[in-house]
């Protein structure tokens, strides 16, 4: 812990140790730029897992979309390390009774493996409980081990079917 009581991490560029980032939700001022900084720095393996298929860059529509949150029916958390988003978690209800939502996840590839998608979806999990969301789902390529293993550890009770798109995940909120 530092002065701060803030945990120490090392991301897994091994760039040292550094502070444990902050999760908060997305909707602050400059949060669009942060968002759009991260695709860069994700690797091609990585962008196609989260959005499965080749983005280069975020475009303007699908930053829109990405900030438009209600803190509601839609929500995102991010992580942030040194003003930069490192992680960021969404749902979006889906059912008519909001019952169910869709999440997802994406974290910097510098930061994987450090806890930071099991915080920012435990932390979703929490706020999609206090609005009355039942379920989340989420699709999941066929050969996207790690968010398999983060499903299995998170909602070890979770269905799974496949449809056109690889691997749909169904787990209690």
């Amino acid at each position: 812990m530092n002065e701060e009581g803030r945990s120490m991490s090392t991301p897994a560029s091994g760039a040292g140790a550094v502070c444990a980032p902050q999760v908060r939700a997305l909707g602050l001022p400059g949060d669009r730029e942060r968002l759009k900084n991260l695709c860069p720095r994700l690797s091609v393996q990585s962008r196609h897992m989260r959005f499965h298929g080749a983005l280069n860059e975020l475009s303007e529509g699908f930053l829109d979309q990405l900030m438009d949150v209600d803190h509601d029916y839609r929500e995102a958390l991010v992580a942030l390390e040194d003003d930069e988003v490192v992680g960021v978690a969404r749902y979006v209800v889906t059912s008519e009774a909001s019952l169910c939502a869709e999440v997802t996840v994406l974290v910097a590839d510098a930061w994987q493996r450090q806890g930071i998608a099991t915080q920012l979806l435990t932390r979703l999990r929490e706020a999609a409980r206090q609005r009355g969301t039942l379920f989340f789902k989420a699709s999941v390529l066929p050969d996207n081990d790690r968010a398999q293993r983060l499903i299995s550890a998170l909602a070890p009770e979770h269905h799974v079917s496949h449809n056109a798109d690889g691997l749909e995940f169904w787990w209690k909120s």
